[in-house]
């Protein structure tokens, strides 16, 4: 996880942003975490019970590659139940 405080997210939200596009992303305030950025793909994977920190970062795909990917996923999920 990477860390960067309020003040960066405000003076430099895009180094923020792309960080988020690479790993989940800790927001401190006053020293202490406080809030967790995650890309979407992230979030989705979260939403079905896996691990957001275990998403491989690799050159980036189109929305309906990612959708393809997750429903791929889901799947798997379900036959396993």
């Amino acid at each position: 996880m990477i860390e960067f405080s309020a003040t960066d997210l405000g003076q430099n939200t895009r180094d923020v942003l792309e960080a988020a596009k690479q790993d989940l992303v800790s927001i401190r305030k006053h020293g202490r975490p406080q809030f967790v950025l995650m890309s979407q793909e992230a979030y989705d994977l979260l939403m079905i019970g896996g691990d957001p920190a275990t998403l491989v970062v690799e050159a980036p795909a189109t929305r309906e590659d990612r959708q393809a990917d997750l429903w791929g996923d889901m799947e798997g999920m379900v036959e396993d139940d």
